[in-house]
Order: C-alpha cells, then sequence, then structure tokens
C-alpha cells in the first residue's frame, strides 16, 4: 500500500512539473501580439515612411531644371538626407517582401550597399545602362544617389547635374528606389496576416526571421558601419575611413544613431509587448534584461561621445571615441545574440563569421 501511494506522489509529482509556466521559450507569451505589434507599429510605418522619402525625392527630381541652381541642390540634398535617415529604421526589417526572393537579395542590400564603387557607377553611366541587369549593388540604390549629389564641390555637382547622361543615371537610381520601397510597403499589407499568424518558433518562423534581421541589422551597424572604416574587420591592418556609410555627405555618425535607435525600440517594445516583454515572460528573463538594459545605457553614452561631426574625420584625426563605441557593442553582443537566443530557444539562421 505505502508503494502504491508513493508512486501516486510521484506521479502527480510529474504531471505539477509539466504544467509549470516557466521554460526558456516562455510558456504563455502571446507571440501572435507580438507580431502584430512589431507589424502594426514598427515594419508598416517604416516603410510607409520610406516610400514616401523615396516619392519626395523623386519628384524633386522630375522637377530639375536643365541648368539647375545652387537652391534645388540645397533642396534635393535635404531629401536623400531625409530618405537616409528614414531608411535606417526601415532597412532592419527585411523579412516577407523586403526578403531575398529569387535573383532578388534582400532590401538592405539591393537599395543600402556600400561603400559605392565609383569607377562602376561611371562606367554605367557613361554606357548610358540604366538596366541595373547586374550583380554589381555597389553602383546603384541609396549611396549611388548620394555619389552623385554630394561628390565634389557645389558648383562641380551642379555644372554634372546639367549633363544628360548624368542625371539619367540619376533618375534611374531613384526611380528604382522609389519603386522597390513602394512595393515592398504595398506588399506588406496583405502579407500581415501570414506573417501574424506564424507564432512558432521553427527556423521559418515570423518570430526567429524577424529576430535573425535584427541580430543582422545590429552586426551590421557593428561590424560594417564602425568596424570596417576603423580597421577592426579580418584582414585589415589599418583603418579605412573611406569606406563610412554616407561618405559623401558626411552623415554617418546621424545614420548610425538613427538606426541605433530604431533597434533598441525594436527590442524594447511598448512594455506590454516585444522581445523585452518576451524576455521577462521566461526563466531568467528578469537578470538578461538588467544586463542588457544596463549595457544600452553604455552604448548611449559612447554614441552621445563621438559627436555629430563626420565620422571618416573623427577616424582620422581622434577614433578613440569610435573605437570605444564598437566596443561596447561587441559587448553587446552577447546578450542580443547568444544569452537571448539560448534563453527563448530561438535558433539563429545565418553565419556572421564574428566570432562571438
Amino acid at each position: 500500500m505505502q508503494r502504491l501511494l508513493l508512486l501516486s506522489l510521484l506521479l502527480v509529482a510529474l504531471v505539477g512539473c509539466k504544467d509549470e509556466p516557466s521554460g526558456p521559450s516562455g510558456q504563455g507569451f502571446d507571440r501572435g501580439q507580438m507580431l502584430a505589434y512589431y507589424a502594426d507599429n514598427h515594419i508598416q510605418p517604416a516603410y510607409d515612411s520610406l516610400s514616401l522619402a523615396a516619392q519626395e525625392l523623386h519628384s524633386r527630381l522630375l522637377g530639375l531644371a536643365t541648368q539647375p541652381q545652387s537652391g534645388e541642390l540645397t533642396e534635393l540634398r535635404a531629401a536623400w538626407l531625409s530618405l537616409y535617415l528614414r531608411w535606417q529604421s526601415a532597412s532592419i526589417y527585411n523579412v516577407g517582401p523586403a526578403a531575398e526572393q529569387g535573383l532578388r537579395k534582400r532590401l538592405a542590400e539591393e537599395l543600402g550597399t556600400f561603400p559605392v564603387s565609383e569607377a562602376k557607377i561611371e562606367q554605367y553611366l557613361s554606357a548610358g545602362d540604366t538596366s541595373f541587369a547586374n550583380f554589381d549593388r555597389d553602383s546603384r540604390g541609396l549611396f549611388a544617389i548620394e555619389y552623385l549629389l554630394y561628390k565634389g564641390t557645389s558648383t562641380e555637382v551642379l555644372a554634372r547635374l546639367a549633363q544628360t547622361p548624368v542625371r539619367n543615371y540619376l533618375m534611374a537610381l531613384s526611380n528604382r528606389f522609389k519603386s522597390e520601397s513602394q512595393r515592398v510597403a504595398n506588399e506588406w499589407r496583405p502579407y500581415r496576416a501570414e506573417f501574424v499568424g506564424s507564432t512558432g518558433t521553427s527556423a521559418g518562423s515570423s518570430t526567429v526571421q524577424l529576430y535573425n534581421e535584427f541580430l543582422l541589422s545590429f552586426e551590421g551597424l557593428k561590424n560594417f558601419k564602425l568596424g570596417l572604416p576603423l580597421g577592426l574587420r579580418m584582414g585589415q591592418n589599418q583603418a579605412e575611413p573611406q569606406k563610412v556609410e554616407a561618405l559623401y555627405s558626411g552623415a554617418s555618425l546621424a545614420g548610425i544613431a538613427r538606426q541605433w535607435q530604431a533597434l533598441e525600440a525594436f527590442w524594447r517594445g511598448n512594455g506590454s509587448t516585444g522581445f523585452k516583454a518576451y524576455l521577462l515572460a521566461s526563466a531568467g528573463g528578469n537578470e538578461l534584461v538588467n544586463r542588457t538594459e544596463q549595457q544600452l545605457l553604455v552604448i548611449n553614452a559612447r554614441l552621445a561621445a563621438c559627436g555629430t561631426g563626420r565620422l571618416d574625420s573623427l577616424i582620422t584625426t581622434n577614433p578613440q571615441p569610435a573605437i570605444e563605441l564598437h566596443t561596447e557593442l561587441q559587448r553587446n553582443t552577447r546578450f542580443f545574440k547568444s544569452d537571448l537566443s539560448s534563453l527563448l530557444g530561438l535558433t539563429i539562421t545565418y553565419s556572421s563569421g564574428d566570432g562571438d
């Protein structure tokens, strides 16, 4: 009888253990609500905003005089800068319509490859080739437009804009950016239902895809927007400040700050849902959230110490603030990447080659 009673108690204990709400994947957390939040408050607004900015730039180019004046160049540059800053938020969401499809790469690669190749741009420009039927993504996109609007003095740029081949290539670049950003914004609306409905955590689920794109954007900021021009990537033996993003406009630090702001907002969510809330709903999540929050404060302080000037000039004259920012971003990698993915049971589906 005693043995039978003991077995009964063990069975009750085992069943009780199975019903415990805690676990590595945040049992009881509503991933569907989280995905709906990101779709409606981050992704769709970011792409809508990007599309509007692209239309504004293209409209100004359509109205460009045959012999453009300095005021028109100022307006074009302002429109480009607005597009560049909005790109920082939209480019971290390469899922669904913005993901790699067939021969088309992720939107971030199609429209945001840097540094551009001046030689390739000039080659296609001279040939009048605006088909973009090639794999030279460093000859088109946002930073090819920047090159044509900022390379040289204002007088030199205005003289170039009066040349038909230059105007044609610039218009083609702008039209392609406008069309692609508009396509993604429009296609995201019907895709939303599929995105929100994929509530699992398998490799192809929306949660895993979104998380991986967040990581890719974070590592891109750390490794390429900072590490590459600082000369800290594998195979580099010196700084290469000419490889900053937005070299010609000098807006690199503003772009880094805007993308970091978008990444922070993504991680934090709105308090009740998002990846931070997902962590808090999981066993051990409180500790990881606290450590991450502390590190984010350090990163923001290091970012502020870099100032608001040109990143390429900072790297050349006083690189230490940028190096320290890169160091703190590297320290944060474990919180965003290894610790978070392990705790939530999310698969990292790409190979960064970052040694983390």
